[in-house]
């Protein structure tokens, strides 16, 4: 992608990982050598910058990582995510590229759809508008038929998000990845008196309950299946 920034102010976003990727980043992320720790609920990677050219190159490399919605929770070590960063007159380029996520690895295709909505529009958003949007869940989704709905997947024993009204949850049962394919429960959102305890999976699921095929809002979809 290319934004309207200058080749360091670039490197400066990218190294301001809790502002683009994750609300939760523990460690530095700034100079060669730092190391520091993605989380989202169970999943996190721990990731080594091995190498930081200034107004040219950063590569991250991940020493260790848990990605327990796929069966190869393992997947992400040894991987090198590598950013490029070219000034192109009064604009700057960024190439990013995930080395050792390939089309065979397992979680690719969610993979690729989360790190999309990351640097295209949550890290041009931290470029451009000085706020991006990182987040504590993570990007998932559900179906009914052929309806897809959007939302957000927490783990229970982390702490509860905060929504306004009007947004749903699911007591989800089972994953397919970052697709929900089976619940225990489904109701209203109410972040005051919701328990996340109570709930029988280890995962719940917040999705906006406003209607995006016709007139029917998703509880009421999800509900029939």
């Amino acid at each position: 992608m290319t934004a309207h920034v200058t080749a360091k102010e670039a490197i400066e976003g990218i190294s301001n990982v809790a502002g683009w990727w994750a609300s939760k980043v523990n460690g530095n992320s700034t100079h060669q050598g730092d190391v520091f720790t993605v989380l989202f609920g169970k999943t996190f990677s721990t990731i080594r910058i091995s190498e930081l050219i200034p107004g040219k190159k950063i590569l991250w490399e991940v020493i260790d990582s848990l990605v327990p919605l796929f069966k190869n929770e393992k997947q992400w070590n040894g991987t090198k995510m590598l950013w490029e960063i070219a000034a192109e007159g009064d604009t700057t380029r960024i190439t990013f590229t995930h080395i050792g996520l390939t089309p065979e690895t397992e979680c690719y295709t969610d993979c690729e759809a989360g790190w999309s909505f990351f640097i295209k529009e949550s890290l041009l958003k931290l470029l451009t508008e000085k706020q991006g949007l990182p987040r504590t869940g993570i990007t998932t989704y559900i179906f009914s038929d052929d309806r897809k709905y959007d939302g957000l997947l927490y783990y229970k024993n982390d702490p509860l998000p905060d929504y306004p009204k009007g947004h749903i949850f699911l007591d989800v049962k089972e994953t397919q990845g970052e697709q929900v394919t089976a619940i225990y429960a489904a109701g209203d959102f109410d972040s005051e008196n919701f328990d996340a305890q109570s709930l029988k999976g280890e995962y719940f699921m917040v999705i906006e309950n406003k209607p995006v095929f016709g007139g029917i809002v998703p509880l009421e979809d999800i509900l029939l299946q």
